[in-house]
């Protein structure tokens, strides 16, 4: 695949948690874009009981290069024991991969 990047998604409970992940992530170079999307209702069962909650889902953007050290990061920021951590890789145009790449610190933003 030519021009890959990596889309995460993920989700928070909080507006609050969501714009701290997402401006640490970006801030410290380890995604090149987080999105914060709108509330959005999570239904599913965890530890035997049924949920309804409300999260706020996460698109994170991002280089392979920088997977590891962004999901660990990631990990020690967020509240859920067992938080979404869904990877993707994409294809995508050349200049969008040069950005994604760029954002861990190889090519000037």
């Amino acid at each position: 695949m030519k021009n890959q990047i990596l889309c995460i998604f993920s989700t928070t409970p909080t507006k609050e948690l969501a714009e701290l992940i997402s401006q640490t992530l970006v801030f410290e170079r380890l995604a090149a874009c987080v999105q914060v999307g709108s509330p959005v209702k999570s239904t599913y069962i965890w530890e035997g009981k049924p949920y309804c909650e409300t999260e706020y889902p996460l698109l994170i953007k991002a280089s392979e290069a920088m997977l590891e050290k962004l999901r660990g990061r990631y990990m020690e920021i967020h509240s859920y024991d067992c938080p979404e951590w869904v990877v993707v890789r994409a294809e995508t145009s050349a200049e969008y991969a040069k950005f994604v790449e760029g954002a861990d610190g190889v090519v000037p933003l």
